[in-house]
């Protein structure tokens, strides 16, 4: 997809974009931007690379529940792909925020 520079989404919209849609579709990337600021291409890899993370913990999550196990070890992957999800996005957040600080 591209826009034009003026079609920068908002720091909502970027953050919105970190999201893995349902199972059998493909994650959208961000649009390419003619005349993008410097930074734009450095975010764009930056949210392909999250998403690989999130379908990554994504597959991590199924194959837990499927394979099954006691309690207490479903709630321990629950909390390790939890954390790492978190550290994820928190990770976006500031890769949106780096991009736009740049002037």
């Amino acid at each position: 997809m591209t826009a034009t520079v003026s079609e920068v989404p908002t720091r909502s919209d970027l953050l919105a974009a970190l999201t893995l849609p349902g199972r059998g579709f493909e994650p959208a990337d961000l649009p390419q931007l003619h005349g993008a600021p410097e930074g734009w291409d450095v975010l764009t890899q930056r949210h392909r690379e999250l998403i690989d993370e999130l379908l990554f913990l994504s597959h991590v999550r199924r194959s837990v529940v499927r394979d099954g196990g006691d309690a207490g070890v479903l709630a321990a992957g629950r909390r390790i792909t939890d954390a790492a999800e978190a550290h994820t996005r928190e990770a976006w957040s500031q890769a949106v925020d780096a991009f736009l600080s740049m002037d």
